[in-house]
């Protein structure tokens, strides 16, 4: 019985083998050769124009010096920074606190669950160019509730004060439901019998949202924050469409940056290095759930 079992556990890993290694060489082909190309772009001075005419030179690290240099670069990683610290920060609030709301409230309605994850399910062009209406001087929804109270329309998405945080809550008012569908799903996994072992020592229920609902949900939080944080960072449509980086750069990001560079200065190797800059912080970003992950899969093996 223990030989047929072993033999049957010889054939699941070689028909795991033979289905994932295909898949996986065809992801790193695809993948790392882009990578590798962009790589070896980022240390020439290749333009549209040199790339045409093979004019194309090796400048070695030049174009990263330059980047670490140029001011507006410096200055679209700052405002990415600080757009992506609000934006997770105030998503994971509002997103953990309506999920402890519903869970704590009884058991909500279908039609409920779906109207919060609304915004998350449409495509974010949809979502922004929505809000772009809304936010418009002339006939923008915004401007007339507060016309109504004698308020002078507001220029959204054109002034330095108001433009960042329009763009702002356009994130978060479309993501802050996916951090509530995370965490509510973890609410519903998580066993009852602790609260109610709880309840009869005594605890009340702030006593137990701290003790016991906050450190089980340490874990699909970190997790959820984690990929808040990667796909903020690489915010770029949201901007494109409602300011195109403006007014006066206040809400250029690294990729709104890196697509105006080879957009409208056709410089492919300063936006290849400036590419690979913005990939290493995202890794460093995701360093430590990296690590993780590693330490985990080398433990189960």
């Amino acid at each position: 019985m223990e030989k047929k079992r072993t033999q049957l556990v010889d054939h699941n890993r070689v028909f795991t083998n033979v289905m994932v290694w295909p898949a996986l060489i065809i992801l790193l082909l695809t993948s790392l050769l882009p990578i590798i190309y962009v790589l070896v772009t980022s240390l020439t001075d290749m333009t549209l124009i040199t790339m045409n005419r093979g004019g194309t030179q090796w400048v070695g690290l030049k174009n990263y010096i330059d980047a670490i240099q140029d001011k507006d670069f410096l200055h679209s990683i700052w405002v990415t920074v600080k757009f992506t610290l609000l934006a997770v920060v105030t998503e994971t609030i509002f997103g953990t606190l309506l999920a402890l709301f519903l869970h704590g409230s009884g058991r909500p309605s279908k039609l409920l669950r779906t109207l919060f994850l609304f915004p998350m399910l449409c495509p974010p062009i949809t979502i922004t160019l929505i809000w772009q209406t809304m936010f418009s001087n002339s006939y923008g929804i915004l401007n007339q509730i507060l016309g109504v109270f004698g308020i002078a329309p507001v220029n959204w998405l054109q002034d330095i004060n108001t433009a960042f945080y329009s763009v702002l809550w356009v994130d978060i008012w479309q993501y802050a439901p996916f951090v509530f569908l995370l965490v509510y799903v973890a609410l519903c996994q998580m066993p009852q019998d602790l609260h109610e072992a709880a309840a009869l020592d005594g605890a009340n229920s702030f006593q137990r949202l701290r003790h016991i609902t906050l450190p089980y949900l340490a874990k699909p939080m970190t997790v959820v924050i984690l990929l808040r944080l990667i796909d903020t960072f690489r915010l770029f449509d949201k901007v494109n469409v409602l300011t195109k980086g403006g007014p006066y750069n206040s809400t250029r990001t690294i990729t709104m940056y890196i697509y105006q560079r080879g957009y409208n200065d056709l410089d492919i190797g300063v936006t290849s290095a400036t590419s690979i800059l913005m990939t290493l912080l995202i890794l460093l970003i995701a360093f430590p759930y990296i690590r993780s992950s590693f330490k985990q899969m080398v433990q189960r093996r």
